[in-house]
């Protein structure tokens, strides 16, 4: 079998990275928020929803002045019951993380829910 990679430098370096030094350009990280083809946001430890992508937009059939402010289980189970405690609400508030197969109403469907903490 002919392997047309060149081979590997025997005696390549990694320069150091300065963990203080900015590494992506500024706005970097906010496009590919964006760019993800899944819904995801980004909350408070409070549940209050502060950023959201496209995906996330488009699933619920709002707008960001809809969502931004509110509470995260009001948005993507579509209401917030007081007899009802909200695991998602619970999973915040331990900054526990999770992945949950699960019907998110106010999306509109069924997801593979992650939740972790930054």
């Amino acid at each position: 079998m002919k392997n047309d990679c060149p081979p590997l430098a025997v005696t390549s370096t990694v320069p150091d990275i300065d963990p203080g030094k900015r590494t992506l350009p500024a706005g970097a990280g906010s496009e590919l928020f964006h760019a993800i083809p899944d819904p995801a946001l980004v909350v408070t430890p409070e549940g209050v929803i502060v950023e959201v992508n496209m995906a996330l937009l488009r699933a619920s059939g709002r707008n960001r002045e809809d969502i931004l402010g509110h509470g995260v289980c009001e948005i993507i189970h579509g209401g917030r019951w007081p007899h009802i405690k909200c695991p998602l609400e619970e999973f915040i508030k331990t900054r526990s993380s999770r992945v949950e197969d699960t019907r998110l109403p106010g999306l509109g469907g069924e997801y593979s829910l992650t939740v972790v903490p930054v």
